[in-house]
């Protein structure tokens, strides 16, 4: 009761409450081992929800790997990890490892939970967050694929339930015939009985057939990963790396094999293809639905014969008191009779009905709509990323070829600037160093005109006697 309490109170988002009562019931003594884990991980739930999320992971780290619902607890682990990454503080690294690790725990060993859509679409938000496109895509359409295995389960069962009709309107006939003595009507509807009931055989072994769709796609994964390693054995080998080769064909002998070990049994005609086994959930949820929809229709009808039953009963009560007051006896009792088979027959549905409404409407925890949906949009939303980061690259490289070309060009306008200047300082040495050569080459024809030309020719006047005159010389 205190546990339904804790429920009412989480219900109205009382948490704090629920948490008290939860705590001081997980305290309690002599408790059935089952049910103290079930209040530890409703108490790690209600952590989460308040954003405690240590002390989440700390309840559930109490809880033993045998629980029943232990594949809950690891979609709660998963969960309270990556929320608990989300919550750091911008520019602190992300480590989404753990989260990772106990999603691929359930779903590698919890293969039929009802969690695993929905560990399948947190996988491929952690890869869209880790900027991990192609892993996340493939998580995603894993999830949107679901909801075609779950439509091809309905109409399994649709037809399932057509071939049981038909098969119950033959078997009638069958009795018929042979309450009439007739052979050939009766062999008639046995030929027919038997061809509805082999293929009402063939939709029923479709979940034991051996050709199981699961073992088709993971061999064709195993082919694709046979090709990578055969890529990477070109490149082993382009750097010379025998050792590594060696492992990669080591790999590459290992999967063959497996594959080679695999045989589809053909063998019986009545059995077809397995599709649900890749996705079991889908199939439990189409199977779970159907039933209830039985269920449903199966109480439904029973009301409504209910109804015309007491309608009909209020109907010959009012005959018989008719027929009393006119003292019809032959029809009073003819009426009583009526109505003593209808009363009899109204307490029958009664029974049906009490055993209509014993049969639960069962609740999947699939949410196939609701994960298949978030696969679509984790698709949509992870192509628009990927395009956006491509976009985003390119304005980005473009911003830096245009930074570049900015620099290139301020650079070549002050080449070109001392370009001009050297080429300026060259054109000013050359003429100076020409003016120079022509002074130099006038100089030298000025010397040259004036030795040809006084070695040639005397002067047009005597030269002066210099010599000193000497005055009043005395004889010696």
């Amino acid at each position: 009761s205190r546990y339904l309490m804790a429920e009412d109170y989480a219900g109205s988002e009382n948490l704090d409450e629920a948490v008290r009562v939860l705590d001081l019931l997980v305290k309690t003594t002599n408790l059935e081992p089952s049910y103290h884990f079930l209040v530890k991980m409703k108490l790690g739930y209600l952590m989460y929800e308040k954003g405690m999320y240590d002390q989440a992971i700390k309840y559930f780290d109490e809880i033993d790997g045998s629980f029943y619902l232990y594949d809950r607890v690891l979609i709660g682990y998963g969960w309270t990890y990556y929320k608990r990454e989300l919550a750091k503080p911008e520019g602190v690294a992300k480590d989404f490892s753990l989260a990772k690790k106990y999603l691929e725990v359930l779903i590698d060993e919890f293969y039929a939970s009802d969690y695993v859509l929905e560990a399948k679409s947190l996988l491929g938000y952690i890869y869209q967050v880790e900027e991990k496109p192609d892993a996340a895509i493939d998580n995603f359409d894993y999830v949107f694929r679901a909801r075609y295995t779950k439509d091809l389960s309905e109409k399994s069962l649709r037809e399932t339930d057509a071939l049981k009709q038909k098969m119950a309107v033959v078997e009638k006939e069958k009795d018929d015939a042979l309450s009439k003595d007739n052979p050939v009507a009766f062999s008639s509807a046995q030929s027919r009985y038997s061809t509805l009931e082999d293929s009402l055989l063939y939709y029923r072994y479709a979940d034991l057939s051996a050709n199981s769709y699961a073992a088709r796609n993971e061999i064709k994964r195993m082919q694709d990963q046979i090709a990578e390693l055969e890529r990477l054995k070109e490149t082993a080998k382009a750097r010379n790396s025998t050792s590594m080769v060696e492992r990669i064909e080591n790999i590459q002998d290992e999967l063959r094999n497996t594959i080679t070990s695999y045989s589809f049994d053909d063998s019986d005609p009545r059995v077809g293809i397995n599709y649900y086994d890749e996705y079991p959930m889908a199939r439990k949820e189409s199977v779970v639905d159907n039933q209830n929809v039985t269920i449903q229709q199966t109480r439904d009808e029973i009301m409504a014969q209910q109804a015309s039953l007491a309608d009909e009963l209020t109907r010959l009560s009012g005959e018989i008191d008719r027929a009393r007051t006119r003292k019809d006896y032959k029809n009073l009792v003819a009426l009583e009779i009526q109505k003593e088979r209808l009363e009899t027959l109204q307490k029958k549905f009664d029974q049906l009905a009490t055993v209509a409404y014993d049969m639960k409407i069962q609740n999947s925890q699939v949410n196939l709509q609701k994960w298949t949906d978030y696969g679509a949009f984790g698709i949509a939303d992870v192509n628009y990323s990927v395009k956006q980061s491509k976009l985003e690259k390119r304005s980005y490289y473009m911003d830096q070829i245009n930074k570049i070309n900015q620099i290139l060009n301020s650079r070549k306008s002050l080449l070109d600037y001392k370009v001009s200047l050297v080429e300026g300082e060259i054109n000013y040495m050359t003429r100076e160093v020409r003016r120079r050569e022509r002074l130099r080459q006038r100089a030298e024809l000025d010397r040259k005109f004036e030795e040809s030309y006084f070695d040639t020719h005397t002067t047009e006047f005597e030269e002066p006697d210099t010599t000193q005159p000497v005055i009043n010389e005395q004889p010696k």
